[in-house]
């Protein structure tokens, strides 16, 4: 008689709480408490912590190392360098075991109790529920530009991006492995999660808080490329903007041309209109310098998913069970 000596694989979790971190030695533990005291007083139990550490400089992965060792639930994982937070995300979402996957920021701006109630609409039979911003304490420039986003993306996205929805959600573990399955490197995941979600994803709407710390983690810069990278990636309305603009100064320049010529001819302008070409010129030259660079901006998207280099490297991990650290790589 022979024993049979295959390891067994640990069971996995109901949920799988995914937190992408860079230079937050400050508030893991803090985040780390308010979900376990949120959780456990729902009766929600069956969970873990999947942290990934986006190349912190500061003692963000010797923390998160002690609390694999301390705290059963917590998982972690450091990227060879900063890939940015849509890649530590989907680095995340690859190493996560729950049946269900919840991305949050760990500043606390997603309340662990709007969590809850994901969760049970998860268990009630949705694949997907996202958490709607009914109210968010930021500045009024923030607050616009964000609308301004939502509006260009609904008028030429190729999928429908729900407005005020961020990466805070509830996914069934089936619709993150069709989102892993994406290959594209220049990430918009706000895109990426509606092409996978299927019709019918429920929603929860909460005012969203101010950052714990009074201020946001993502500065002005870092928006302002998301918003690009969203708009590029799933749409083509600036290369249709730039040709609809240049065929209107194409017709403004022929009427422009025709009417000078009629009013030169009558006697009517006998002034060189000096400050008129140089206004006109400058126009044209920033309008085609805008051109070139909205067309730069795809080229350049081209020429990253050319070279199909990884979407991240995975350095080091610590608490998850030996049976799945081979899972834990880029998921192409």
């Amino acid at each position: 008689m022979t024993v049979d000596e295959t390891p067994i694989k640990p069971v996995a979790p109901e949920v799988s709480i995914i937190v992408p971190v860079l230079n937050e030695v400050g508030g893991i533990r803090r985040f780390v408490d308010a979900v376990d005291a949120t959780f456990d007083s729902s009766g929600i139990t069956d969970y873990e912590y999947v942290f990934v550490d986006d190349g912190s400089s500061d003692g963000t992965w010797h923390l998160l190392s002690e609390m694999t060792e301390q705290r059963p639930r917590v998982r972690a994982l450091r990227l060879s360098r900063n890939y940015g937070k849509e890649a530590a995300l989907a680095a995340g979402l690859a190493a996560a075991r729950g049946r269900a996957h919840i991305p949050m920021d760990v500043d606390l701006q997603d309340p662990p109790e709007v969590a809850v109630a994901m969760i049970q609409r998860w268990r009630d039979g949705a694949s997907v529920v996202l958490a709607r911003r009914r109210r968010r304490e930021d500045s009024l420039a923030k607050r616009a530009t964000a609308r301004l986003f939502y509006g260009l993306a609904a008028r030429g996205a190729d999928v429908s991006i729900p407005p005020q929805v961020g990466d805070f959600r509830v996914m069934d573990s089936g619709v993150t492995a069709q989102f892993l399955l994406l290959q594209e490197r220049s990430r918009f995941n706000k895109g990426l999660f509606a092409l996978v979600s299927p019709p019918g994803t429920e929603v929860v709407e909460f005012d969203r808080p101010l950052a714990r710390e009074g201020r946001a983690r993502q500065g002005w810069w870092t928006l302002t490329k998301l918003g690009i990278d969203g708009l590029v990636s799933f749409t083509t309305w600036p290369l249709r903007l730039i040709s609809i603009l240049g065929f209107s100064l194409m017709a403004l320049s022929f009427v422009g041309t025709v009417v000078s010529v009629f009013l030169r001819a009558v006697d009517v302008l006998k002034v060189p209109g000096q400050t008129t070409v140089i206004v006109m010129v400058l126009f044209l030259a920033g309008f085609q310098a805008l051109s070139i660079g909205v067309l730069g901006e795809y080229i350049a998207r081209i020429l990253i998913e050319v070279k199909s280099r990884p979407l991240y490297l995975v350095d080091s991990t610590r608490g998850f069970p030996p049976s799945d650290t081979s899972d834990v790589s880029d998921p192409e």
